[in-house]
């Protein structure tokens, strides 16, 4: 049962009432809130009359998207642990309460307190008026890092979090290459980049309560600074370099590639503000190695993306269009370990990337003609019309085709070594994916 932008559903009332402990709630203002491609956020507010809360709550309700990641955790296990991160002094949304009964909305769900600011990545990066001074912004996310590195196991209430059986990072490329065996085509590039990480899988850390998603456009700024870090969906025990290699990694700078605090700050700034709180600096091989990790892994999880679009039917232009960033990943991620082998032949018959051009276009046509051209102004509407039928017509024409390959012997070759000393093979398979980078993202900053 799907939420009504409309309205709110008429259950919520009640369950805050029992939830705040107040003689009456009254909910307002309910609106959906942008992004959330695995979860759905619902924003209001709640007047709340008796109790401890009594007065305007400001409010964020949490649930379920239409599909999901399977490695995300559910509303109970995420509430958990942002109660864990609450404890720890993290500066995230306040735990309000959680609803793990499907039958009051149809779905579980859990509310916290909501805080001021923006998410957008691409503004906290690029606009100084939502982030104040940089530096600061830089330093105090490296502090709330280090805090929520302190959660460390054992833990009743995380219970639930599985115990890596091995080194964190040895754990991760197992998981990735489970999933890429079931996945509709091989990814070479890829494989070569996870051999690579297994080969060169640093000593294993002292286990830590890792968000595992820590990064520019899961966190709240304002014009004064950090307000509330978000989305805990993924956090487990790890190794807490994963954390500091995703936050720097140049996947997460949207654009800004020189700000290497992900994208809105300075990475010595960050590392201060980790090392101030945590007392402990962090190691650059190390970090260079997860940086490579989170090419990695965000590269299977654009997979997976794309694939509930694909193969799950889920029409989103976000998820379409996230399927087909794997490229500009995969580049990254061969460049980062050998940015200079000379390229030899590129191995025939390598994968198309998912959606194809076709489905992509399909997709726009709809999402223009339904959602943006009725908003056009009135003089301004005929030209709309022609540019939905010229998209149209474009997309008729392009050639269908049938995406991949099966044949997964190289595959096998690349995890069994065969290819460990072969740069020339190394920068066939890097130059490759810069070539179907340039395809999806003309302006990609090289």
């Amino acid at each position: 049962m799907g939420l009504s932008p409309q309205s709110p559903p008429p259950a919520l009332a009640g369950w805050l009432i029992g939830a705040l402990k107040a003689e009456q709630v009254q909910v307002v203002a309910w609106r959906k809130l942008s992004g959330g491609a695995i979860q759905e956020n619902w924003a209001f507010d709640a007047k709340v009359r008796g109790g401890p809360k009594a007065g305007l709550l400001k409010a964020v309700l949490r649930t379920d998207a239409p599909t999901g990641v399977a490695v995300s955790h559910g509303r109970a296990e995420e509430f958990a642990i942002l109660a864990a991160a609450h404890g720890a002094g993290v500066r995230v949304p306040e735990p309000v309460g959680l609803c793990a009964d499907a039958r009051v909305l149809g779905k579980p769900f859990y509310v916290m307190g909501r805080v001021d600011g923006t998410a957008l990545g691409h503004v906290l990066a690029s606009d100084a008026k939502w982030n104040g001074d940089r530096a600061k912004l830089a330093r105090t996310l490296g502090a709330e890092l280090a805090k929520l590195h302190t959660v460390a196991p054992p833990r009743a209430d995380l219970a639930f979090l599985p115990m890596p059986t091995l080194a964190p990072a040895l754990a991760a490329i197992s998981d990735y290459r489970a999933w890429l065996d079931g996945y509709r085509q091989p990814r070479p590039a890829l494989e070569l980049g996870l051999r690579w990480l297994e080969r060169n899988a640093p000593p294993a850390a002292a286990l830590a309560l890792c968000h595992r998603d820590y990064r520019t456009g899961n966190y709240m700024a304002d014009a004064d600074g950090l307000t509330g870090i978000l989305d805990w969906e993924f956090a487990g025990w790890s190794d807490p370099d994963e954390d500091i290699g995703w936050f720097c990694a140049k996947c997460w700078r949207f654009g800004q590639i020189a700000r290497e605090a992900g994208g809105v700050g300075e990475r010595a700034d960050f590392y201060a503000g980790y090392s101030g709180t945590s007392g402990r600096t962090p190691d650059a091989a190390r970090i260079h190695y997860w940086e490579i990790m989170a090419h990695a892994r965000w590269a299977v999880i654009a997979l997976q993306q794309g694939e509930r679009f694909v193969g799950g039917g889920e029409q989103s232009l976000d998820l379409a269009l996230t399927g087909r960033r794997i490229a500009e990943l995969e580049y990254e991620m061969l460049a980062l370990i050998d940015a200079d082998s000379a390229p030899g032949p590129v191995p025939a018959e390598l994968p198309d990337d998912l959606p194809d051009a076709g489905t992509l276009a399909a997709l726009a046509v709809q999402v223009f003609s339904r959602e943006l051209l009725g908003q056009l102004p009135d003089d301004r509407r005929l030209d709309g019309l022609m540019v939905a039928s010229a998209l149209g017509i474009a997309t008729r024409g392009l050639p269908q085709r049938v995406a991949g390959h099966s044949d997964r012997s190289l595959v096998g070759d690349i995890r069994a070594g065969r290819y460990d000393a072969n740069a020339a093979f190394h920068g066939a398979l890097r130059e490759h994916a810069r070539a179907r980078t340039k395809i999806a993202n003309p302006k990609y900053p090289f």
